[in-house]
């Protein structure tokens, strides 16, 4: 990693898993009882983030469908931009997003 961690959230139930949001807008994940504990990160894009990440979280969801429980990541950055991943995904794309804006 070549970037200042400028924010970290635990997932809440594997305790293994951290979430890192860097300077300039990278999210990475680890598992950190692995030899190589880098499991994937978030690249720079116009629909991502492009500054600075300010807040991770992670969400617990339950599908009204098949009752299964999912948990996401959502992340806020200074460029106004509040993004929501998955891990399933690798970070690839953000699943949603929204921009907030300014008067």
């Amino acid at each position: 990693m070549s970037n200042c961690l400028t924010s970290v959230a635990f997932h809440p139930t594997d305790a293994l898993i951290l979430a890192g949001g860097t300077l300039n807008g990278e999210i990475y994940l680890w598992n950190i009882s692995q030899e190589e504990p880098q499991i994937c990160k978030s690249e720079i894009d116009e629909y991502y983030h492009r500054e600075s990440v300010q807040s991770l979280i992670w969400v617990r969801q339950q599908s009204l469908t098949t009752m299964q429980i999912q948990t996401s990541l959502v992340s806020c950055s200074t460029d106004g931009k509040i993004l929501l991943w998955r891990m399933e995904d690798k970070l690839k794309y953000p699943v949603k997003g929204h921009l907030l804006a300014r008067k």
